[in-house]
């Protein structure tokens, strides 16, 4: 139903002829086609609610209860979960993969604003020496005598995702879902040393 109406948009936009191929003009305005948007739009709503397992929407998208009845039937439209299993899973998708979010109790916009020290920033590795570094870092810990290090980092091994925290004598570490972002490791590994703080 929309895609007369993309097309047609497309037609204007070019001053094309009627005859002109839709497949031409979407790669001229460098528009993808509906379907591939609409594919890609199912995924990415999948994923999302993937994480979250208080979403009423998850039973219905990611159980597939019902695949048997629909195949039965053709011509029925199949629920949005069953059209886009087979994508989710030749793109590796699984459920029990995903990071679950939950809502936090306090709002963002009550909390103190933390200080961050961008000292460090001003240095470039590639071409100031390791021991410059290491002065400047200790310089900065003896300004902050009365506190207690963390260290933290996460990290990425092929599909392999972990993270660990250090603090004092204390050591944690956690595997991640395969295929998490080296961006959701560090996030995890704050998380972490923000529990250990509490």
């Amino acid at each position: 139903m929309l895609e007369p109406i993309q097309n047609h948009a497309l037609r204007l936009y070019f001053g094309a002829f009627r005859t002109s191929q839709a497949s031409s003009l979407c790669a001229e305005a460098n528009e993808p086609p509906l379907c591939l948007r609409l594919k890609r739009l199912s995924l990415q709503y999948a994923v999302k609610i993937s994480s979250c397992s208080m979403n009423p929407t998850v039973e219905c998208v990611l159980n597939l209860k019902s695949k048997r009845l629909f195949a039965r039937k053709p011509t029925q439209i199949a629920p949005l979960g069953i059209r886009i299993a087979e994508n989710l899973s030749s793109n590796g998708f699984s459920h029990k993969n995903s990071t679950l979010h939950t809502v936090p109790s306090v709002p963002p916009s009550l909390l103190r604003c933390p200080c961050f020290n961008y000292d460090m920033y001003a240095f470039d590795k590639n071409s100031v020496s390791a021991e410059v570094l290491q002065n400047h870092f200790a310089e900065t810990k003896n300004r902050f005598g009365k506190h207690v290090e963390i260290y933290t980092d996460g990290s990425k091994t092929g599909e392999a995702v972990a993270c660990a925290v250090i603090c004092r004598n204390q050591i944690k570490s956690m595997r991640l879902p395969d295929k998490s972002s080296v961006y959701t490791a560090e996030l995890s590994t704050i998380r972490m040393a923000l529990d250990l703080i509490c």
